[in-house]
């Protein structure tokens, strides 16, 4: 994302070319990690099937394990139950405000800040630069309190929450960039591998493919509202500030 961001604006903004100019390079970067992906991996179906009657005893006991460090013997809930709806939910609205950020950010920053050029993609790539260490280091933490998992996400969850509000607020690029670092520490990104080994934790382990499925449904979901659904507020505040009667605008 650092790449991209700050390459894109420095290719378009800097030095002129048209923005397909990103989609050739991404389609031959692409190409490339496929054929290194083709060359690089081997088929090990042999070893698995050689290790198949061993890794059974293996995952029995790593499920008594599992299920005894996070306290849950009972019955593993549903697919769609009320739990897991509230984590898909849960899951949308993290990555809408996310993916709100890095698509409309740049616009942002353009239109109402009028910072130009290269910066723009400096400033929005800025969420990843903490986001690494944020996720190693949460991922960690939950590693080492199991049973605080829950906790976790939720203190994570209004952090995130907090630094979206207050950027709305940044009186300058300076403020603007540290919130967007606190926001890589702190927010989608960090909160991710934590959500998603609570969600393997809680899921049947028959179905922990399908249930990470529908969670990562309800995540993607976001990235098409996202830019779609706030192009449709910021016109309609466009067409309000135009015809002299602005309103209110509340979203997620």
């Amino acid at each position: 994302m650092i790449l991209g961001m700050t390459g894109s604006s420095f290719i378009v903004k800097q030095l002129g070319l048209p923005w397909q100019t990103m989609a050739i390079i991404a389609v031959v970067l692409i190409v490339l990690m496929v054929v290194w992906y083709a060359i690089a991996l081997r088929d090990n179906i042999a070893e698995k099937r050689a290790m198949r009657s061993g890794a059974a005893t293996a995952e029995t006991a790593s499920a008594t394990e599992t299920a005894v460090e996070t306290g849950s013997t009972g019955e593993k809930p549903r697919l769609f139950s009320m739990r897991f709806i509230a984590c898909y939910a849960l899951y949308f609205c993290t990555c809408y405000a996310y993916y709100m950020i890095v698509t409309w950010l740049p616009s942002f920053l353009e239109t109402d800040r009028g910072i130009t050029g290269g910066l723009i993609g400096i400033i929005t790539s800025m969420i990843s630069v903490t986001a690494i260490p944020g996720a190693l280091y949460f991922s960690r933490m939950s590693d080492k309190k199991r049973d605080k998992k829950s906790q976790i996400i939720l203190g994570l969850e209004i952090a995130a929450f907090v630094l979206v509000a207050v950027s709305m607020l940044a009186p300058d690029a300076t403020s603007l960039s540290i919130i967007l670092l606190l926001y890589g520490l702190l927010g989608k990104l960090a909160v991710d591998p934590v959500l998603i080994s609570y969600m393997s934790d809680q899921a049947d382990p028959k179905s922990v493919a399908t249930t990470l499925g529908v969670f990562n449904f309800f995540g993607m979901a976001s990235s098409v509202v996202a830019p779609a659904l706030t192009g449709v507020i910021e016109f309609d505040n466009v067409l309000a500030y135009l015809n002299g009667t602005p309103r209110n605008v509340c979203t997620l």
